[in-house]
């Protein structure tokens, strides 16, 4: 399996909307670990994966600074780690654009508390089932360390 998106995500690469709740740009600060990572394909939503349960792992820093690290491995590969720039706006959200390329994914947050993030996205997240990329939508839950 492999996915394509953490370009897409680290590329939590995105935009987190924030269902109508002020964030704070530094409450996001910090290094977070997913305890879920689902890929549910958006032509057929039977078919997902939820890379933390098959034995993965999913990281991203965010830094005062502006910029940030993710860093996502499915089992049996090796890390796959992303860097680039990331900006908050209650408009737009987290917008994550990745250094060296054009590379920008929208991630929804669906709710933020002092530890825990939940995440949402479909925008130009792609992930391989085995028989090629698709588009797909991502949910994650985020714990802050």
């Amino acid at each position: 399996m492999r996915y394509t998106a953490l370009v897409g995500i680290a590329a939590l690469a995105a935009t987190l909307a924030n269902c109508g709740d002020s964030v704070a740009p530094e409450s996001l600060l910090g290094t977070w670990d997913a305890t879920e990572l689902r890929f549910t394909n958006l032509a057929n939503q039977s078919q997902t994966v939820d890379i933390v349960g098959l034995g993965g792992t999913f990281t991203i820093t965010l830094l005062a600074d502006s910029t940030y690290t993710a860093t996502i491995t499915s089992p049996g590969t090796d890390p796959d780690v992303t860097t680039g720039t990331w900006v908050y706006t209650d408009l737009d959200g987290l917008t994550l654009t990745e250094t060296g390329g054009t590379s920008v994914t929208d991630i929804n947050v669906v709710s933020l508390s002092a530890n825990t993030m939940v995440i949402m996205s479909t925008d130009g997240i792609t992930f391989d089932f085995g028989a090629g990329d698709v588009s797909v939508r991502l949910d994650g839950t985020l714990v802050r360390r």
